[in-house]
């Protein structure tokens, strides 16, 4: 399974637009390779409903993968996961102002 992150990444393997708010969490096959479609990291972060959306999303891809992990060598797939979901939770802001706070070429005032 691979997962798409984000509106680019549908758009690179997918060959269109996908709407992200309505598709997240969906399950597509295209071409034999089955993709999970997801918010970008990014969005997560800046953005309280986008870190909820990514962590369900997540949450939902760690049950769908869980079956196919015994006939794996490598079983790490839900603890990786679970870091990754983690991670998520300790940087994302809850306040999405926060983040609007700096800018790439602009000093904060």
């Amino acid at each position: 399974m691979i997962v798409l992150l984000g509106n680019s990444a549908c758009v690179a393997l997918l060959d269109g637009k996908v709407e992200i708010t309505k598709k997240h969490g969906t399950v597509m096959k295209k071409d034999g390779w089955t993709y999970f479609i997801t918010v970008h990291p990014a969005y997560a972060v800046r953005f309280a409903k986008g870190k909820d959306m990514l962590l369900s999303d997540f949450s939902r891809l760690k049950r769908l993968i869980a079956p196919s992990q015994a006939a794996l060598p490598f079983s790490g797939h839900a603890t990786l996961l679970n870091a990754l979901i983690g991670r998520m939770l300790s940087i994302a802001p809850t306040d999405p102002c926060s983040i609007r706070r700096t800018t790439r070429h602009r000093p904060v005032n």
